[in-house]
């Protein structure tokens, strides 16, 4: 019995990893799954034999970690692993597979408790804690989530302890870092800083290549407006997986064709009455912002280098949104008195920033921080300006400070739930 169980130990462990690394859903592994699964019910259902406790406790286990390896929710598996639970209410891989399934039927509470009793049981154990992970931001009600994407992190990073050269761990942390990012919004941008570095610490230790990984780092270098590096990891995660991101990359490169187009173009307004809309932009702000030492000077775009540009206030007027609302970061092209365009992402803000910001509003901008949008698409070169302001401190709307008067930063987190 014992060389038998081995077999079909070994059977299952080999489709398990092959399946892990297949991006097509995993529907042609049905043949091979019914096959194994005959195979174990055959040893169950024979009356001749003599199982031992520890042997039905393998074999239970091995038919519910032989379903899981189809795509679907599988009430066979969860029966089976629940009969292994019965004679062995701590045995580890039942625990985590059983957990894995009902996570798969959306009933993450009862996954919870899975990984949770398999981490009392050992504590070391970095499968569970990497389930442990991923079911904390899926559990609770709005109030509870903030904590619980908090907790999320924790786990994520003591998984990571147990072993440094684990690729779904740092992966898990990546995740984690970003959802925390979206849930609990901050004032700057360390923790995407963070998840970028984790993701490429586990894309330099994988074995074969994650394509979520490569889609949600192309999330984060495209909320950075890093266009290019998004693009290429968005195409690696394509390249990889077929269903993944090929719409998403469509939609980034339009929005950017279109954000170049209205820069480069001017909007499109005629030249008559763009005159007339730069004359009625002010020559600066009725009071000075406080905090500094000095007064800051009223600049216009021509005086902006890349980076940030201490001591200057840029005055603009603002034309057109391209961005719609609950998009991050918000998006809008300003003309400054000299008729220079550039495109305006303002980060941790609310949806309310489109009633403050409309069209022909006059806008300034605290020490603006300059990035140049450079990127390539379909062979076509792309470059032009764009101000970044990531503390709406730093931002007047017709003279007034808008920070006070908006709500609670847009959260939107895109990330995989795994």
């Amino acid at each position: 019995m014992e060389e038998k169980i081995q077999e079909l130990k070994i059977q299952v462990d080999q489709l398990t990893e092959e399946a892990e690394h297949d991006f097509q859903k995993g529907e042609h592994y049905k043949p091979q799954v019914t096959q194994i699964i005959k195979q174990i019910d055959s040893l169950i259902e024979n009356e001749d034999l003599e199982i031992s406790k520890k042997h039905k406790i393998e074999l239970y286990f091995l038919k519910g970690k032989a379903s899981d390896i189809l795509p679907e929710y599988s009430k066979f598996a969860e029966e089976a692993l629940t009969k292994a639970m019965k004679l062995n209410p701590f045995h580890i891989d039942s625990l985590n597979t059983l957990g894995h399934i009902l996570w798969k039927k959306k009933d993450y509470v009862a996954a919870k408790q899975c990984f949770e009793t398999a981490i009392e049981k050992d504590a070391n154990n970095i499968k569970s804690l990497q389930y442990l992970s991923i079911v904390l931001r899926q559990v609770g009600d709005q109030k509870d989530k903030s904590s619980n994407v908090t907790k999320s992190l924790e786990v994520a990073k003591k998984a990571l302890t147990f072993d440094l050269k684990n690729a779904q761990s740092w992966y898990l942390v990546g995740n984690a870092y970003l959802s925390d990012y979206f849930m609990n919004p901050k004032k700057n941008n360390n923790e995407l800083n963070l998840a970028l570095s984790a993701y490429n610490q586990s894309e330099k230790n994988q074995s074969r290549e994650n394509p979520d990984l490569y889609f949600n780092r192309g999330n984060i270098h495209c909320y950075f407006e890093d266009y290019q590096l998004a693009f290429n990891d968005y195409s690696k995660a394509n390249k990889i997986d077929q269903s993944l991101t090929n719409d998403t990359l469509k939609q980034v490169q339009q929005k950017v064709l279109r954000v170049y187009d209205l820069v480069t173009n001017k909007c499109r307004i005629t030249q008559k009455k763009l005159q007339n809309i730069v004359k009625q932009i002010p020559i600066g702000l009725r009071e000075q912002p406080k905090g500094f030492d000095k007064p800051l000077q009223m600049c216009t775009i021509v005086d902006l280098k890349e980076g940030i540009n201490k001591g200057l206030i840029l005055v603009s007027k603002s034309l057109v949104s391209y961005t719609e609302q609950n998009t991050v970061p918000a998006g809008f092209v300003i003309v400054d008195s000299k008729l220079n365009f550039v495109s305006l992402s303002i980060y941790n803000t609310s949806q309310e920033i489109y009633e403050k910001i409309r069209e022909l509003t006059d806008v300034f901008i605290i020490e603006p921080e300059v990035k140049q949008i450079i990127c390539e698409i379909d062979g076509k070169q792309i470059s032009y300006m764009c101000i970044q302001v990531k503390d709406a401190n730093k931002i007047y709307v017709e003279n007034e400070k808008i920070v006070n008067q908006l709500a609670h930063s847009m959260v939107v987190n895109q990330t995989f739930e795994k």
